[in-house]
């Protein structure tokens, strides 16, 4: 039906003229070998309408193109036939010939740019200058978003110039955070970065980080990361601002929430809970854990003792899915190392920190790092998993309901056992 609507319109088209002509634009000939055509989805082009987007590579890259927030990989086809672009009116005017074509696919941001530039700033002999975000934007193959979220992860930006930052020394800044937070008596719904610096000044006379290493603490551990920015200049940085009450409403109003009697203007930020949570799990596991790893009761008692009074404790299943994983022997806890962003490389990781991993277990791991379309991952962590790993059956001691020895399914290495 859309074929034959098409050859109608086309057929318009040359009735609309008493002489109807094909010709060429007379910059046919300058684009030749330079165009291509295009092929995406409506979804796709609905989110290229929005947000701006950038192609980015360089000549031994392959090229993805960026959104505002997701990266796209291009695959390239040569056509067969050469194709022609046509403007269709009164007259065909054809304005370049295309020989091929390009697909756009959902990827992971190539974020591996990013770590070689910040580790080139820590070279003894010659470093390199520590680079600026728009700096970082034009080199690594990764939306703006993408980037950013990586940048807060790994690294710290102190007057515009962006490092790297390492683990152990953000984790130990994060405790002194929140160990600060509470012997202020700070609400966790209303933390601001200059104040827990001078306190930490106060009383840490070794402390010597700068005030963006708090700001990139809070960022991590934030509801809403976005709202922590530096203050401006000029401002005090304690300042709330409240509009005065209006005296005609004031008694109407008594019932009402208090966001709706006044509105506050403060440059705190309200950390999240479940990030507090993640955070205090992980640093019980990786002081408390033996060498096979941490009893079940031993971390919730100890975990439950580490987190601020504000923090309920009711879901610590939730939180141990998040930053631990159980061992080869028996039920220990053993902490999860930051995985990789990509889902390749973290399905390889996950299989050095340890050889075989329950089915379940391991896809909910690696789903997350899998490209999005929409609210959907582009594949499925089973077909992704298929591709790097071979699954097994082991007997772990699980029964069935007639109390039955059954067997359970493992990933592993495709080439774990094959090589003995």
């Amino acid at each position: 039906h859309g074929f034959f609507r098409k050859l109608s319109s086309i057929s318009e088209c040359f009735v609309m003229a008493d002489r109807p002509e094909v010709w060429f634009h007379k910059q046919f000939d300058d684009v030749k070998g330079r165009a291509v055509l295009i092929e995406i989805d409506e979804d796709m082009l609905e989110s290229l309408r929005k947000n701006p987007w950038h192609i980015k590579g360089s000549a031994h890259e392959a090229a993805v193109l960026t959104t505002e927030n997701q990266t796209f990989g291009i695959r390239a086809y040569q056509t067969s036939n050469t194709c022609l672009l046509a403007s269709m009116g009164p007259s065909v005017e054809l304005f370049a010939e295309c020989n091929e074509r390009w697909v756009l696919e959902p990827s992971v941001a190539k974020l591996e740019k990013l770590e070689q530039r910040l580790r080139a700033c820590e070279e003894p002999e010659d470093p390199a200058p520590q680079p600026t975000l728009d700096e970082l934007r034009f080199m690594v193959q990764a939306s703006d978003g993408e980037l950013q979220s990586e940048l807060d992860r790994t690294a710290i930006a102190v007057r515009g110039r962006w490092s790297r930052m390492e683990p152990s020394r953000a984790e130990q800044v994060t405790a002194w955070v929140l160990d600060c937070i509470c012997a202020m008596g700070m609400s966790l719904r209303d933390v601001d970065a200059a104040a827990v610096h001078r306190g930490l000044c106060e009383r840490m006379p070794h402390f010597r980080e700068p005030v963006e290493v708090v700001q990139m603490v809070l960022r991590r551990l934030a509801l809403r990361p976005g709202e922590v920015n530096p203050a401006e200049p000029g401002t005090d940085e304690n300042t709330t601002a409240v509009d005065p009450p209006d005296s005609s409403t004031a008694a109407a109003g008594d019932g009402e929430p208090p966001a709706k009697k006044a509105k506050q203007a403060t440059t705190g930020v309200e950390l999240s809970h479940e990030a507090i949570r993640c955070f205090a799990a992980r640093k019980v596991l990786a002081q408390g854990q033996g060498r096979d790893g941490m009893a079940r009761h031993d971390f919730v008692e100890r975990w439950t003792a580490s987190l601020p009074a504000e923090v309920s404790t009711d879901d610590s299943a939730a939180v141990l899915r998040k930053v631990s994983f159980t061992g080869d022997k028996g039920n220990l806890l053993r902490v999860l190392p930051p995985l990789h962003s990509d889902p390749a490389k973290r399905a390889a990781q996950l299989l050095k920190i340890q050889k075989f991993w329950r089915t379940d277990v391991m896809e909910d791991l690696v789903v997350d790092a899998i490209p999005r379309k929409g609210e959907n991952p582009v594949e499925k962590p089973a077909v992704l998993l298929s591709r790097h790993c071979r699954s097994v059956l082991r007997s772990v001691g699980d029964k069935d309901k007639d109390g039955k020895p059954t067997d359970t399914a493992f990933y592993t290495s495709k080439f774990a056992g094959l090589l003995r």
